[in-house]
């Protein structure tokens, strides 16, 4: 899933290591920070869930829930 991201960023202008990046950093991920000139625009992560729920109990357990 990840790649469908990545190359529709890319049919949409986005170019690799100027606006595309991978980050990761004590074992937490963000698969796509897009950036415009230095400011961070964008964060995507890729995930497939089934619904919100699925999704907020996944970010709780990985510490990026609401608190």
């Amino acid at each position: 899933m990840e790649g469908v991201v990545f190359v529709d960023l890319l049919r949409n202008g986005y170019k690799i290591n100027r606006d595309l990046l991978y980050y990761k950093k004590n074992n937490h991920e963000v698969d796509f920070p897009v950036r415009e000139g230095t400011e961070v625009k964008q964060l995507i992560q890729v995930t497939y869930a089934s619904g919100k729920n699925e999704i907020e109990k996944r970010d709780q357990i990985s510490g990026k829930g609401r608190r």
